[in-house]
């Protein structure tokens, strides 16, 4: 089930200036499912289906995934809901490494490419993922030196290409501190707990003890979206996860994410996702390409 989505506070690795995190769809992450940093981050999954979510955009990537996203661009964790085991391996870089002077030096200005289209969220070509996911992978079997080159070369593979396609319109950064961020994480807690029934603007307020008035805004400006537009997305995704991990048909499906009308759940589905219920699950069972979701 999708969790509510929380200010990760992330710590370098020891006798490193970024942190390295590798693991498989077997292991436990750490990193909550619905997150924002104020850490850059680059993020390989090596094979396999599954769904990405960064920022207002959703979709669901085959054959592995290349992300980049800029700071406090919130995302679901990279490879949740892969359909073949997979390795991710995820970089994430604070902003003081990344405004260092040395990248200010000719051979290395380009990296400012990088800087200024990850708060869009990037996805790359399967040419840069295979090259890139090749040095990331070497990366968690070196330290030191030989690590921070790999990291700039990486950074200059990312910032020299256009093999890429950006996942967002606008960016996609907020700025949140641990007031905001805690009252975010209460919001979807309290959708996760009741979006199968009824819930309005003003149940949520009064969770917040908040005025509805002061909810409204305080969600369209960290949020990028109004309540309904909140929670008709998380219905959107707990149905497309129930169509993809289950044999649920699709009116079951419909009453069990909240919805009383068959019509009514359809036209969100497709309003959201692009296709309908039915056509998502047949584009992921039977071709597996990339079905947009949102954005």
């Amino acid at each position: 089930m999708l969790e509510a989505g929380v200010f990760e506070k992330v710590i370098p690795d020891s006798g490193s200036s970024f942190k390295l995190l590798t693991f498989s769809e077997n292991e436990l992450c750490s990193n909550p499912h619905w997150h924002f940093h104020p850490e850059y981050e680059i993020a390989y999954i090596s094979n396999g289906v599954g769904r990405r979510q960064v920022g207002n955009h959703a979709s669901v990537f085959s054959d592995g995934d290349l992300i980049a996203i800029g700071p406090f661009v919130p995302h679901y964790r990279f490879g949740t809901g892969g359909s073949e085991p997979y390795t991710t391996v995820a970089v994430q870089i604070s902003q003081s490494f990344m405004n260092q002077d040395i990248f200010n030096i000719p051979e290395l200005r380009a990296i400012h490419k990088f800087k200024k289209i990850s708060p869009y969220g990037v996805s790359y070509s399967n040419e840069i993922k295979e090259e890139v996911g090749q040095i990331l992978l070497k990366m968690t079997k070196s330290v030191g030196f030989q690590r921070f080159q790999m990291l700039l070369t990486v950074l200059s593979i990312l910032s020299n290409t256009d093999s890429y396609q950006l996942l967002n319109t606008t960016a996609a950064s907020c700025t949140v501190g641990d007031r905001e961020s805690q009252r975010i994480k209460k919001v979807y807690q309290t959708i996760e707990t009741n979006y199968r029934n009824q819930i309005s603007i003003e149940q949520v307020a009064e969770e917040l003890s908040l005025s509805v008035t002061y909810t409204c805004r305080f969600l369209k400006e960290k949020l990028f979206k109004t309540f309904s537009e909140i929670l008709n997305e998380y219905r959107v995704s707990v149905a497309s996860e129930l169509l993809l991990e289950t044999n649920k048909n699709v009116i079951e499906i419909c009453y069990e994410v909240g919805y009383n009308n068959i019509s009514h759940f359809n036209r969100r589905f497709k309003s959201i996702t692009g296709v309908s219920p039915k056509e998502y699950r047949k584009l992921y069972i039977n071709t597996k390409v990339v079905a947009p979701l949102l954005g």
